[in-house]
């Protein structure tokens, strides 16, 4: 019992030095409303802003909000934005004096889709809001970037006014959403939709989204402009499966990094797909982050801090059968080091994962089946355990942190198995058999950091637990 004691000590200690902050897990939002996440941003000062949709009914229907939260994730205010129509957030950017958030507009009594922008500052305040598109085509948009010239570059898709299908839509606007001009990029008669939008510090944007070819499956597809929105070059991320992009990313070393999702040869369900680029064009290559042989999917990537990339969106979890938001460590080579995963549900999705000023990492997203939006920080890193859920073959325990919840979870069903749940001083709270289901069920325990010890076939597993 001495020694087990002493291992619980260096545990606890390990946990303690090893966590930059108190990380956390927040949902928000009103259930009644079926509020949506898409996007997160946090400021120098460790503020964080997370935006999306809502049925509020505040402007018009569905509104877009912005809910700015502490560094502590404590939600502090949430205010409405929109037009009397349908309005849907897609993602935002900040540009140093407010927020901009893209998405659509839909007027169902004219059967028309434009595309929306709404500037707000950081108080909450509306700066400016803006339709774009024209009454005869559909539009929409949900590439983001924030211009070098202080203005605001957007992507979408819009209807092709001479034939069937979407086409790359590419506007630009100045700061205050006055449109300076917009470009169509695509084939007559094909689909073309534009999920991501990115202009390089030289002026040059990049643009990445789903393209239709001729044998109607659908790859990644990419492509270059000058600062005037003339085209550069472009590339298929050619697979003979069908597969499509979620969103960009430029790192350090000038790799564009093209996350999304793509059917394999082994599973006609999507698994993850990142693809590696230059910006001359050259694919340097595409790979596959295998998981289930259900539905997987990368929404973002940025960058670690080992050189590699952390990437969210959603993992179909087949130990609990669930859909759940990941928070992927990846290596240069794009192989998998890591993972966490997130949900209090059997379907989440993580929007957007950015770097925290406080170490670690945020995630936003949607709850589709509770309809709230999901607030995520915390970190992977090679050495630290998943809390959430482990390589195939390992044991995990989730959710975790658990914040009013009465059951946990562990990915494979063990027979004949103990736990013991220890506080922080080693004193044993809990103790029991794992039943049937593999559930564990926790009784009131106060909030806090806690140790829990899986025991089965003569060996124990610990695991650091945060009850919130």
């Amino acid at each position: 019992m001495k020694s087990a004691l002493l291992f619980l000590e260096l545990l606890i200690a390990h946990y303690a030095v090893a966590q930059p902050g108190n990380y956390f897990v927040k949902y928000f939002g009103d259930a009644s409303q079926t509020t949506a996440c898409n996007a997160v941003r946090q400021l120098a000062g460790g503020s964080i802003y997370a935006a999306g949709s809502a049925n509020s009914e505040v402007v018009g229907g569905r509104d877009l909000f912005l809910t700015k939260f502490s560094s502590a994730g404590d939600s502090l205010w949430t205010y409405y934005y929109g037009t009397a129509d349908e309005d849907y957030c897609v993602r935002m950017v900040y540009n140093g004096k407010f927020f901009v958030l893209c998405g659509q507009v839909n007027d169902v009594s004219a059967f028309s889709v434009d595309g929306l922008m709404v500037a707000v500052d950081t108080l909450g305040g509306q700066v400016w809001l803006h339709r774009y598109g024209s009454s005869t085509l559909t539009e929409s948009l949900s590439g983001l970037s924030a211009s070098v010239d202080g203005g605001v570059i957007a992507s979408g898709y819009q209807s092709d006014s001479t034939s069937a299908g979407n086409n790359f839509w590419l506007i630009k606007t100045d700061s205050m959403g006055t449109l300076q001009w917009q470009k169509n990029f695509g084939d007559a008669g094909m689909n073309e939709v534009s999920d991501a939008a990115l202009q390089l510090g030289s002026g040059d944007i990049l643009l990445s989204g789903d393209k239709q070819l001729n044998s109607g499956k659908y790859n990644a597809w990419m492509v270059k402009t000058d600062s005037a929105g003339n085209y550069v070059w472009d590339l298929l991320m050619d697979n003979h499966n069908n597969g499509g992009c979620k969103n960009i990313f430029v790192d350090s070393l000038d790799n564009v990094m093209v996350v999304g999702e793509a059917a394999t040869d082994s599973s006609a369900n999507f698994d993850i797909q990142v693809c590696k680029a230059d910006l001359n064009g050259n694919l340097a290559w595409l790979k596959y982050v295998r998981a289930s042989n259900e539905s997987d999917a990368g929404f973002d990537i940025t960058a670690a801090s080992n050189g590699g990339y952390m990437l969210t969106g959603y993992y179909y979890d087949t130990a609990s059968g669930r859909k759940l938001i990941q928070m992927m460590l990846l290596d240069s080579s794009g192989a998998e080091l890591n993972r966490k995963l997130f949900g209090n549900s059997g379907t989440n999705i993580g929007y957007q994962i950015i770097a925290s000023v406080n170490g670690g990492y945020i995630i936003c997203g949607t709850d589709f089946e509770n309809h709230v939006g999901v607030l995520i920080y915390d970190n992977v890193d090679v050495d630290n355990g998943i809390a959430f859920a482990e390589h195939v073959n390992s044991l995990s325990v989730y959710p975790n942190p658990a914040e009013n919840v009465s059951t946990l979870y562990l990915n494979q069903l063990l027979e004949r198995a103990t736990i013991s749940l220890y506080d922080v001083q080693g004193m044993l709270m809990q103790s029991g058999e794992i039943n049937h289901s593999n559930k564990i069920a926790l009784t009131q325990h106060l909030k806090g950091i806690y140790v829990l010890c899986v025991t089965y076939e003569a060996k124990s597993h610990y695991f650091r637990l945060v009850i919130q």
